[in-house]
C-alpha cells in the first residue's frame, strides 16, 4: 500500500515538473515577440546618437591635445573639418559590404529573380539614416562606380566614364584634405602635432 501511495505521488511531481518544462520555452518566445516589438530608433534619432558621440570624441580629442576650451574654440573648426575629410576619403575607398543596399534589385546580385517579386510582398519602407560622408561628392561617385562593376553588361565607356569621375572627385578630396592639414599645423605645438601623426589624423 505504502509503495503504491509513493508511486502515486513521484509521476504527481513528474508531470508537473514536465508541465513546467514545456512551458518555459514557450514564455521564452512571448519574451523575444515582445522585444521584437520594441520600436526601433528613428533616423532622426540615429542622427541626434552620432552627433553626441561626435561631440564626445571632439571633447576627448581636445583634453589629449591639451587645450584649453577657449583657444579650442578656434583649433574646433580646423580639427573637425580634417577628420570629416579624412572620413569621407577613408569610407569612399573601403570595399562595397553587406551595408551596401543601394544598388539592391531584381538585377543586381541578391536582388529579387525572376517571379519572386510578385509573389513577396515588399517591406514597407524605412526611415534611411545617412552620414554626412554619404553625400559628398566623392562619395556619389564611388556608389556610381559600384553601380557600374555590378552590371557585367556595361560598356566600356559607361565604365570609364565611372571611373574618371570618381578618380577626380577623390582627388579634389585630398587636395582639400591637404589644405585642411596644413592649416590646423599651423596652430598646433610639436607635440600636438606628433599626437595627430599617430593617430593618423596627420601625415
Amino acid at each position: 500500500m505504502k509503495k503504491q501511495i509513493v508511486g502515486t505521488v513521484l509521476l504527481g511531481i513528474t508531470l508537473v515538473l514536465s508541465g513546467m518544462l514545456m512551458a518555459q520555452p514557450a514564455g521564452d518566445r512571448g519574451d523575444r515577440g515582445d522585444r521584437g516589438d520594441r520600436q526601433r530608433p528613428t533616423a532622426e534619432e540615429m542622427q541626434q546618437r552620432m552627433q553626441q558621440m561626435q561631440e564626445r570624441r571632439l571633447e576627448e580629442s581636445r583634453e589629449e591635445l591639451g587645450f584649453s576650451e577657449a583657444d579650442w574654440k578656434e583649433v574646433k573648426p580646423l580639427y573637425q573639418k580634417v577628420t570629416d575629410l579624412h572620413r569621407q576619403i577613408e569610407r569612399a575607398g573601403r570595399a562595397p559590404g553587406f551595408g551596401d543596399r543601394g544598388a539592391r534589385g531584381p538585377g543586381a546580385p541578391g536582388g529579387a529573380r525572376g517571379g519572386d517579386a510578385a509573389t513577396t510582398p515588399a517591406p514597407p519602407a524605412q526611415p534611411t539614416f545617412t552620414r554626412p560622408e554619404d553625400n559628398t561628392p566623392l562619395a556619389q561617385t564611388r556608389r556610381k562606380l559600384d553601380e557600374v562593376v555590378r552590371d557585367e553588361a556595361a560598356p566600356a565607356a559607361t565604365i570609364q566614364a565611372a571611373l574618371d569621375a570618381y578618380r577626380a572627385a577623390r582627388l579634389e578630396a585630398q587636395k582639400d584634405l591637404d589644405k585642411a592639414r596644413q592649416s590646423l599645423r599651423e596652430v598646433l605645438s610639436l607635440r600636438q602635432e606628433a599626437i595627430l601623426v599617430r593617430e593618423g589624423i596627420l601625415d
